[in-house]
């Protein structure tokens, strides 16, 4: 059952068989107003694909606010790196190195871990004393399948190919169009990873 808590249009109540939890919302600009964050007597802080987003400083304090408040984290869905394709293009390395550079580019928490995100965040989790688990958790997307959702992918790592160096736009289109003919006869494999933290 789900209803919403009294007095306060952005709380609810979840509650079933054995459960029971409280929920509120609350409208916040991680970039700039981390700090004004209060997790108190919080047991988990969790994110999703957020951490490939983030500068390493900015990771760095939320792991603090976390250890300071003796929660365990849970962060799902980071990109590290890995992106294959079945069959193979001759434009995959150049259209994913450009892709891979694009995501280090600032999305607003300053420089962005990219695809370096799960190694530094399981480094600087075990500075902090935590103690840590991870899967990988990837992405595959069949074109037979899911010919809308590949689709999808080729026109963003497209997108973000060519906003990385337009110089490359000739290469990057001529790719772009292989894929888009070949999307009922190929797969593709996004590398994800969720980690689990707990205090030590």
């Amino acid at each position: 059952m789900v209803k919403r808590g009294p007095g306060d249009a952005h709380a609810i109540e979840i509650a079933g068989p054995d459960f029971r939890a409280n929920v509120a919302c609350h409208r916040v600009d991680l970039a700039s107003d981390l700090a004004s964050l209060d997790f108190g007597q919080t047991p988990l802080v969790t994110a999703s694909a957020l951490l490939d987003l983030v500068s390493a400083p900015w990771l760095a304090a939320l792991i603090h606010k976390a250890h300071v408040a003796r929660a365990a984290l849970l962060f799902g869905l980071t990109v590290d790196g890995r992106m294959t394709w079945n069959p193979v293009d001759p434009g995959d390395e150049l259209v994913h190195a450009l892709f891979s550079r694009h995501q280090r580019r600032d999305k607003g928490f300053g420089p962005a871990l990219g695809p370096q995100a799960a190694a530094i965040a399981w480094q600087q989790l075990a500075r902090a004393g935590f103690e840590s688990s991870q899967s990988q958790t990837d992405w595959v997307v069949d074109g037979a399948l899911a010919p809308l959702m590949q689709r999808a992918m080729v026109e963003g790592i497209a997108a973000a190919a060519l906003e990385q160096d337009l110089a490359a736009k000739d290469a990057v289109l001529s790719w772009k169009a292989r894929r888009d003919a070949g999307v009922g006869g190929s797969r593709l494999r996004v590398g994800h990873v969720d980690i689990v933290a707990t205090p030590a």
